[in-house]
């Protein structure tokens, strides 16, 4: 007659556990960024780049206004520096106080487009004001035009700098996407 064996043993035997049954919950909330002062945007590479051309399009307003000469070039120059020195001041208060997570935009294509759109007016701008400087003999216009060409290398290494973020994350690091805690469209069951 033989004898029963034994039943043989592992090192792993799963336990079965039984769990009461909870009804499937549809997460509606995701962790929203809110707005907070960060001042270590400052001595970043983006936040010096914005400070030089806050500074030297400023520098580049007052230069040129000092002639009090008003012609068809000055009126290019005070448009281009106003324009490029209120934007600016804009975008690093966005920044500074993480504006930027809240309102649900592409910045890097945006910022991508403005900082084009700056190099060429302070372009016209420092033309305008070399040409101006030549022909009527004013230095101080020679200084504008020196701090529009400090601005206009701020902008398009800034522009080659947005272009190089679009290009290694795929369509640009999107800030509409937030990073929630949980995913909103998915059903979960604890």
């Amino acid at each position: 007659m033989s004898q029963p064996q034994a039943p043989i043993r592992t090192l792993y035997t799963p336990k079965q556990q039984t769990r009461p049954e909870i009804p499937a919950v549809r997460v509606l909330a995701t962790a929203q960024p809110r707005s907070y002062f960060d001042p270590w945007y400052l001595p970043t590479f983006a936040g010096g780049l914005r400070m030089v051309q806050i500074i030297s399009t400023f520098i580049a307003f007052v230069c040129s206004l000092m002639v009090n000469q008003a012609f068809m070039g000055t009126y290019i120059t005070f448009l281009s520096t106003m324009f490029c020195f209120i934007c600016s001041l804009i975008l690093i208060i966005f920044y500074l106080f993480n504006l930027v997570q809240l309102v649900p935009i592409n910045w890097i294509f945006y910022e991508l487009i403005y900082s084009a759109l700056a190099a060429f007016l302070l372009i016209a701008a420092a033309l305008t004001m070399i040409y101006s400087s030549v022909r009527w003999m004013y230095a101080v216009w020679i200084a504008a035009a020196f701090f529009c060409t400090v601005s206009v290398l701020a902008y398009i290494v800034d522009f080659f700098r947005l272009l190089k973020c679009m290009k290694d994350s795929n369509n640009a690091p999107d800030r509409t996407t937030y990073i929630p805690a949980v995913q909103s469209d998915q059903t979960y069951r604890s």
